[in-house]
């Protein structure tokens, strides 16, 4: 199990307090941001050319949590966002007045480099303690996570979901698509969820934020702004299918056996060895699980196939790799279907 990280997350439009110069960002003072309903199908490529970019609603309300808390920004951010029968969608337009200082630095899933950001916190349930957050930086790179007792977060949590950039001569831009599947709301005719988004400057050590935590307070997603206009969409079932492939190769000579806590003995060919780990179920979340009825069926076959193990030579795997890519794919996708289709006919 990987290990929890607790971070307190430092956003930006600080709560009334008895001092004068603390703004005033009670319910009826917060801005809203306003979806619109897609009409068109679009692509995610960070390109925000689709006329549901260029929508009246934009939202630009920002302001700096650092390095001047409640500062105006240096650079201008703006937000819309859409949504279908099956996701949510946000386009973020980042404009910079010296594009050629953005720091794109890539780097590795969750893992934290100096580039501008840009990130998305939800809380769809609208309780106003828990959500997911949605990040990527100008190189690309995905940050994602869930957030929990209002000011917490864990980012060992990866959904499924997408997101690119382009860096163009206005700054940059970020398209993202959210589907439902990935978080959790109630079924509404129409629906309000809670909302943030913040922007990061590396190069100026600033942090902008919609709304943030106040250096002196507490409490992030209790004060998230409202967003409206999502209506006539389902809940789906809390299920997402991933199939990944771990694999191992190990050569032995001709002549030669080897033993693995006396489980692998080889003579004849060199042979590689690909093994299936947990291909789908490695990627259920039982916190978000149906019942207890789903993560025992979740268990009894995660027992079953713990790990299928699949042989080729090495000779077959550099002849036709597309092949063998097929093969250990095919059976990640089987182990997932026979899953879905037990919750489905039980």
């Amino acid at each position: 199990m990987p290990a929890m990280k607790y971070l307190l997350i430092v956003p930006l439009i600080a709560m009334t307090t008895g001092l004068a110069e603390t703004p005033d960002t009670s319910a009826a003072l917060r801005p809203g941001v306003h979806a619109v309903r897609l009409r068109e199908p679009i692509t995610i490529d960070g390109d925000l050319s689709e006329p549901v970019w260029q929508n009246e609603f934009g939202f630009s309300t920002f302001r700096q949590r650092d390095p001047v808390e409640n500062g105006q920004p240096t650079q201008r951010t703006i937000i819309r966002v859409a949504y279908d029968d099956a996701a949510v969608y946000i386009g973020a337009r980042m404009t910079d007045t010296a594009p050629d200082s953005i720091i794109a630095n890539l780097g590795r899933r969750d893992v934290s480099v100096s580039s501008d950001r840009f990130n998305v916190f939800v809380d769809a349930y609208h309780d106003k303690r828990t959500g997911f957050y949605f990040g990527l930086n100008a190189a690309g790179t995905q940050y994602d996570g869930v957030l929990y007792n209002d000011d917490w977060d864990d980012d060992s949590w990866d959904g499924v979901w997408e997101g690119k950039v382009k860096v163009d001569k206005d700054g940059w831009t970020a398209e993202l698509r959210i589907p439902y599947s990935q978080l959790r709301f109630q079924h509404a005719a129409q629906y309000v969820w809670g909302v943030d988004f913040s922007r990061d400057i590396p190069r100026n050590n600033e942090r902008d934020y919609v709304v943030f935590t106040p250096k002196n307070g507490s409490g992030f997603v209790s004060r998230f702004v409202e967003l409206d206009g999502i209506e006539n969409i389902t809940p789906p079932h809390q299920l997402e299918v991933l199939p990944y492939i771990t694999s191992k190769v190990e050569h032995a000579p001709h002549d030669q056996t080897r033993d693995r806590k006396g489980a692998v003995h080889r003579a004849a060919n060199t042979r590689c060895q690909a093994i299936v780990t947990h291909p789908f179920f490695a990627k259920a979340d039982r916190r978000r699980m149906n019942n207890d009825r789903d993560v025992k069926l979740l268990r009894q076959l995660e027992k079953r196939h713990s790990v299928i193990i699949i042989g080729i030579t090495a000779l077959q795997a550099r002849q036709n790799p597309r092949a063998l890519k097929a093969i250990l794919l095919d059976g990640a996708f089987e182990l997932a279907q026979e899953f879905v289709s037990a919750i489905r006919h039980r």
